[in-house]
């Protein structure tokens, strides 16, 4: 887990003793030697085999005044950084799981740290890490205008879980994808709407295919690797083949409106889109054959539409999903 405690990375003592001793050359040798190496910095503790010393490092100098460590792999999502003595380093220090996989990017400012909404900046002014050569991207989505670019940092530790399921295999037959435009009555909006259907699909021979409904579709189908993993967990027989209907969110403003205990968006979901998916493809009418599904606000949004018809959607995805007590359905 992630300590709040204060943690001091070894190697940092040691250069900080050494620069107070005088040895002016030690950050020279110090930048030297993280340039060959990579960051963030990794240490083991003596007696803990389960964590990890993570220090995070950036490197600025003139009339930058704060900078902050950007990740959801940390509670809070902000650690703002300390400046090591008057030098051009600033680290931040942590207590990291050892099977760690994560993304995470810095804020430098030129505002003081305790300056209100100083962490609160856009996305376009974080950085990644040069000395990670690891980079996630956010790519912008051509037809959103709201869609933003961003490329954050990878970190893996060794421990990290093996992700064999992400990249094509060899010899996996790959299903068919297919992007529709649906216009819904109810919400006054149109949305693109990809289909995925499994290798071999055929349409009214033999049983129905079970479904599965994600939201925030384009994320789904273009940032994560939806379609090469649900290849190759059927091809490996750990799902059944299915169908997987992905929903486009419009833009923010409206993806937080109807992802969040909204009824009309439920209503769309069972009075439109099922029957709109009922007449395009050979899916099940059992709810247990249908699950719905979502990450953060979409998490949380196919638990409620579960909730609310669980005689239409039997299962849930809910990944990160973002429940919070200051919500409720009556509040929407």
């Amino acid at each position: 887990m992630t300590s709040t405690e204060p943690i001091r990375s070894p190697q940092l003592n040691r250069l900080q003793q050494e620069l107070e001793s005088g040895n002016k050359e030690s950050l020279k040798l110090f930048w030297k030697r993280i340039k060959e190496q990579g960051t963030p910095l990794v240490e083991k503790f003596e007696s803990d085999d389960q964590d990890r010393i993570l220090t995070f490092l950036w490197q600025a100098s003139g009339g930058l005044k704060s900078v902050a460590l950007i990740s959801q792999m940390t509670n809070p999502t902000t650690y703002p950084m300390t400046r090591l003595l008057d030098t051009d380093l600033w680290y931040v220090t942590l207590q990291l799981p050892a099977s760690l996989r994560a993304t995470y990017q810095f804020f430098p400012s030129d505002l003081p740290a305790s300056t209100k909404g100083t962490f609160d900046a856009s996305w376009a002014d974080y950085r990644s890490d040069p000395f990670n050569p690891r980079t996630f991207a956010f790519y912008d989505d051509k037809e959103d205008p709201t869609g933003v670019k961003l490329t954050r940092s990878v970190l893996e530790l060794p421990d990290a879980a093996p992700q064999p399921w992400i990249e094509p295999q060899e010899f996996v037959s790959k299903g068919k994808v297919q992007l529709h435009q649906l216009q819904s009555n109810i919400l006054r909006n149109e949305r693109r709407v990809w289909v995925y259907s499994p290798a071999k699909y055929t349409a009214g021979l033999g049983k129905p295919y079970p479904l599965l409904v994600l939201f925030d579709g384009w994320a789904y189908a273009r940032l994560i690797p939806t379609f090469t993993i649900l290849d190759n967990l059927i091809a490996a027989r750990v799902i059944p083949p299915l169908v997987v209907v992905l929903l486009d969110s419009l833009d923010v403003e409206t993806r937080l409106k109807e992802l969040v205990f909204h009824r009309p968006f439920n209503n769309f979901l069972v009075t439109e889109l099922l029957p709109w998916v009922l007449t395009q493809y050979a899916i099940s009418t059992d709810p247990t054959q249908r699950i719905v599904g979502g990450s953060s606000a979409g998490g949380l949004a196919a638990a409620y539409a579960a909730l609310e018809h669980p005689d239409v959607f039997g299962a849930v995805l809910s990944q990160s999903g973002a429940f919070t007590e200051s919500l409720a359905p009556d509040e929407k």
